[in-house]
């Protein structure tokens, strides 16, 4: 054993290198793997985002789908009201031609009528 105070400081001086070397080595594992857990952070984070765009990209194209569908709807719709209001304006169209037929007929007769009993009275007179 070393017993001069100059040896004695040197050993202490190794040793307090020795021990710093260490303390790095270990900041050094600690800051490696504080590097690693951001890594892995951010890889758990694109993949979180990656899976939300997916399900944002998938919600978008349901809900235009949704949309298309209900306008393809709506158009079906108002194109069966417009045939049923077009048949429902023909059938009161022909209804309307009918009875302005028949009145006209009606009129006809009541002049025919009318002629002949005026045709009789001057017979009569």
């Amino acid at each position: 054993m070393k017993t001069t105070k100059e040896e004695v400081l040197e050993d202490a001086a190794k040793h307090k290198a020795e021990t710093v070397e260490k303390k790095a080595e270990v900041a050094k594992s600690e800051f490696n793997e504080k590097v690693d857990d951001v890594k892995i952070g951010a890889v758990n984070l694109a993949e979180k985002a990656e899976t939300k765009w997916e399900n944002f990209k998938d919600k978008a194209a349901d809900a235009w789908e949704d949309t298309k569908d209900k306008a393809e709807d709506a158009w079906e719709t108002a194109k069966d009201k417009v045939q049923n209001a077009w048949g429902d304006t023909k059938d009161k169209a022909e209804e309307i031609s009918d009875k302005a037929a028949a009145k006209k007929a009606e009129v006809k007769e009541e002049i025919r009528e009318e002629r002949e009993e005026k045709r009789e009275r001057e017979r009569q007179n």
